[in-house]
C-alpha cells in the first residue's frame, strides 16, 4: 500500500524508487503526496540518483526515466528504467516487471489525479494499486476455492489468468471501491468484455463494493452508461456501477454509506 512509503522502513532514495515501482508512472505533484515530501524534495531526490548512478543519459535512464507530456503546460511524468525496475523486485521479493510504455502517460495521469482529489477531501485513506488489487482478488478466490484446486490445479491457473485487474481499489472513511479510469481508448467491445468480467468476479466472490468509473468528459460517461445498460441485462445480480466526468467522483467516494473493507 502507498501509506507504506510515509515511514522510515526504507532509506529516501528506496522510498522514491518504489513509489515509482508500485505507481508505474506518475508526476512530481503525485510523488510529493504519497512520499509526504515537497515539490522541490521530489525534484532533488530524482536528480540525486539519476546523478550518482548514472554518468550518460543512457545509464540516467536505465534508473529513472521521465516523458514530456506534449501539453507543455502539464508536468513531466516519471517512471523507472531496467535497473530501477531490478532494484526493486529485488527488494521486494517480486516478479520480473517489464518498464511501462510511456505511451499510457494519460492514463496514470488521469488515475493518480482522482489520488490527489481523495486526499484533499478525505482524513483515512488506503489505496491499493493495480497489482495490490488483483492480488486482493485473487487472494479471496484462494479462501474460497483453497479444496478445489488441491485437487484440480489447473483451476487456480485458470482463475489467476482470467481474472480482472482494477486500475486500483480504494478504501475511504472505511469505506471500499473499485476504481476505473477510463482515458476513452477503449472500444465498447472492450468495455463490455471489462463490465462482464466486474460481474463475474463480484458474483463469484460476493463483492459489494461498487465500481466507481472516472472519465474525461460527458460525451464519453454517456457511453460507458450505455454499454452498461446492456451489459448488465440478462444477469440477476450485476455490482453497483457509478460513472462520474473526472473530479465529480470526490463527493460521491466521500459520502457514500460503509462497505466493509474486510
Amino acid at each position: 500500500m502507498l501509506e507504506t512509503l510515509k515511514g522510515n522502513q526504507y532509506l529516501s532514495d528506496d522510498r522514491l524508487l518504489l513509489a515509482l515501482y508500485k505507481l508505474g508512472m506518475a508526476n512530481r505533484r503525485h510523488l510529493s503526496v504519497v512520499l509526504g515530501w515537497t515539490d522541490a524534495t521530489v525534484k532533488w531526490r530524482i536528480n540525486k540518483i539519476r546523478s550518482e548512478r548514472g554518468k550518460t543519459a543512457e545509464e540516467k535512464n536505465q534508473w529513472i526515466q521521465y516523458y514530456v507530456p506534449p501539453h507543455r503546460s502539464k508536468m513531466n511524468l516519471y517512471y523507472l528504467g531496467e535497473k530501477g525496475l531490478a532494484y526493486c523486485v529485488k527488494a521486494l521479493n517480486q516478479a520480473k516487471k517489464k518498464p511501462v510504455a510511456h505511451g499510457q502517460w494519460e492514463h496514470y495521469e488521469g488515475l493518480y489525479n482522482i489520488y490527489l482529489r481523495v486526499m484533499e477531501s478525505a482524513n483515512q485513506v488506503v489505496w491499493r494499486t493495480t497489482q495490490e488489487a488483483t492480488e486482493y482478488l485473487f487472494r479471496s478466490y484462494k479462501l474460497q476455492k483453497a479444496e478445489e484446486w488441491k485437487k484440480e490445479p489447473k483451476l487456480e491457473r485458470e482463475t489467476k489468468k482470467n481474472l480482472i485487474h482494477p486500475d486500483a481499489l480504494v478504501v475511504i472513511n472505511g469505506k471500499m471501491f473499485w476504481m476505473e479510469f477510463d482515458n476513452s481508448t477503449e472500444s465498447s467491445s472492450q468495455l463490455e468484455e471489462r463490465m462482464e468480467g466486474y460481474i463475474r468476479v463480484m458474483n463469484d466472490l460476493k463483492e459489494t463494493a461498487p465500481v466507481v468509473w472516472v472519465v474525461k468528459d460527458a460525451w464519453r460517461k454517456a457511453d460507458l452508461q450505455f454499454v452498461w445498460g446492456y451489459t448488465s441485462k440478462g444477469h440477476a445480480v450485476v455490482p453497483r456501477m457509478e460513472f462520474f466526468v473526472q473530479g465529480e467522483e470526490v463527493d460521491f467516494l466521500c459520502s457514500s454509506p460503509a462497505t466493509s473493507s474486510n
